[in-house]
């Protein structure tokens, strides 16, 4: 997989650069990681993102996708039942 390449992608043009550095960084720890091992690198990405430009739905369902990407079938489908979950919740 090409992070570079998948981060190039017009629609993550406004992240900030610390924003980018901070997402293709949690792409690099996230390969080759179950739900299980993923789940806590996710939560302190979250609570720790670097600040910037608020993310639009689009930013946001982009990056879900480059994390994804990431996953096989079967931990993709743990992933979008969290997601499914967390939205619920937020």
């Amino acid at each position: 997989m090409d992070i570079d390449a998948m981060l190039s992608k017009p629609i993550f043009s406004k992240l900030s650069p610390e924003q980018l550095s901070a997402f293709k960084n949690l792409i690099v720890k996230l390969q080759n990681k179950t739900m299980t091992e993923a789940l806590p690198i996710l939560m302190q990405f979250m609570a720790n993102a670097p600040k910037g430009p608020p993310l639009s739905v689009e930013e946001q369902d982009a990056m879900t996708e480059v994390v994804l990407e990431n996953l096989n079938e079967s931990e993709r489908a743990k992933f979008k039942m969290i997601m499914a979950l967390a939205k619920k919740r937020g």
